[in-house]
């Protein structure tokens, strides 16, 4: 059996557009979700991004919507998953929402590029900051140095599991390949929030620079069969588990 992708909901925000869809319709706002990944068939279970430290008081943005079922040890519950027996957790990058609970996978190195921890580590923009926690950066600093593995560019963490260095989000994005059994499966981080950024050739709202934004929507259309974005409701229609 090929790997496999299940998609973990953990909760629901209302976003303006114009954050969505660099420039398009400010003032129009449209429900998302907050996911996290879960890779089967490796030699370990995989995670994918680690969802809010406190959902309940997320750092910028609207309040986020939880729901009991969402929670993330049920979740993971539901695809037969211990936090115990996970051995590797990816970060697609270090904004608030996508490594706040990096300590419910205590036995997992923690894959980052080098140059997204360094960034965060030394950013000193008021309003970028606004997207990291300190006390996310803290920990990988301090808590879980021991744990961390910093990687420079594309990099083959398990067979089948590739991180590919995108930028544009952030300083040091990264999306995630999977090969199943029928094709290329694409985690692509924040490069992409909604299918709009892949299908009309749109970044985000928020970047780091623009170029690689476009360069990376580019190579994920070109490459994937399987291109699961991170903030889309539509994944749940499309992509709860890879391959469908």
């Amino acid at each position: 059996m090929g790997l496999e992708i299940y998609t973990l909901m953990l909760g629901e925000t209302v976003d303006d557009e114009s954050t969505l869809t660099y420039v398009e319709n400010p003032g129009k706002m449209r429900k998302t979700a907050y996911y996290s990944f879960y890779i089967k068939g490796a030699e370990t279970p995989i995670i994918v991004d680690t969802f809010i430290r406190d959902p309940s008081k997320p750092n910028w943005g609207n309040p986020v919507e939880l729901k009991p079922e969402w929670d993330y040890k049920r979740q993971l519950a539901n695809v037969g998953v211990d936090p115990k027996d996970v051995w590797i957790v990816i970060l697609t990058h270090l904004h608030f929402d996508h490594c706040g609970n990096n300590h419910l996978f205590p036995n997992a190195k923690i894959y980052v590029q080098r140059d997204e921890l360094a960034s965060a580590a030394t950013l000193n923009d008021p309003r970028s900051l606004q997207l990291f926690d300190k006390r996310d950066i803290a920990d990988l600093i301090e808590r879980d140095k021991n744990r961390v593995v910093m990687i420079d560019g594309d990099t083959e963490i398990v067979r089948g599991v590739k991180c590919v260095r995108t930028g544009g989000h952030t300083a040091g994005s990264q999306a995630v390949y999977v090969q199943t059994d029928q094709g290329l499966a694409i985690l692509t981080g924040d490069a992409c929030y909604v299918y709009d950024n892949l299908e009309k050739r749109i970044p985000t709202g928020i970047f780091f620079r623009y170029d690689e934004c476009i360069s990376a929507i580019d190579r994920f259309r070109r490459e994937g069969r399987f291109i699961i974005v991170n903030h889309d409701l539509e994944v749940l229609k499309r992509y709860r588990k890879v391959p469908p």
